[in-house]
């Protein structure tokens, strides 16, 4: 991680941070393990070493969750308070695998929309790959439009 504004938690303040990455910096030192998280906090990237405790509370965010972290301090006993505050902003990936399962299904969907008492025939696979394209383009549209315009690069809009 590039050098970063370091967070320190005071008593019974909020802050509201969004992750930068999936997992801390990790390492050992002289007081022992160290996880460093890279986060956005008000707009600038910043860095905080969390505790054993708070660690524990936030390990399962990944990059893009948004959290608000207070940290809270009775009978000289540390407690955290973390509340996940927006959705995610990490880009959403379909790998082949989700790309082969969504193909299975829809080739499924189109075959049973057209019925039992189809043919099979020319007209058919046609009727078949044409409904299976439609359900595709329902999971993934820009796929479906790349299909269409053979490749062309497609902006994630719809050109007409």
């Amino acid at each position: 991680m590039p050098d970063y504004n370091e967070i320190k938690f005071g008593e019974n303040e909020e802050y509201n941070v969004t992750f930068k990455f999936d997992d801390p910096q990790t390492g050992t030192g002289q007081y022992g393990e160290w996880n460093r998280y890279g986060v956005d906090h008000k707009g600038k990237d910043s860095s905080f070493f969390a505790s054993p405790g708070l660690h524990n509370r936030i390990k399962s965010f990944k990059q893009g969750d948004s959290i608000k972290i207070i940290k809270r301090m009775s009978n000289g006993k540390t407690s955290w308070d973390v509340k996940k505050t927006g959705e995610s902003t990490a880009p959403v990936t379909i790998d082949a695998r989700t790309k082969d399962i969504h193909r299975q299904v829809c080739l499924k969907l189109a075959v049973e929309s057209i019925g039992t008492k189809a043919k099979s025939n020319d007209a058919y696979y046609k009727e078949v790959r044409d409904r299976m394209r439609g359900f595709l383009g329902v999971l993934d549209p820009v796929e479906v439009i790349k299909d269409k315009f053979d490749g062309e690069e497609v902006e994630g809009e719809i050109p007409f």
